[in-house]
């Protein structure tokens, strides 16, 4: 991921009990979210990488 700095909202609408996750620059997961979530707040700058499934 580029160009994501600084705060932002974030909703995760896949299917049913799939997993949403956020990971640093080291591979560390920095948060999850099963969804469904309604809109969330997340601080993207330490965000790398995300995996959606």
């Amino acid at each position: 991921m580029s160009y994501r700095d600084g705060g932002g909202y974030c909703i995760n609408n896949q299917t049913s009990g799939t997993v949403s996750s956020f990971y640093g620059s080291g591979g560390n997961t920095l948060r999850t979210d099963a969804s469904p979530t309604s809109q969330t707040y997340a601080d993207w700058t330490p965000v790398h990488s995300l995996r959606n499934c």
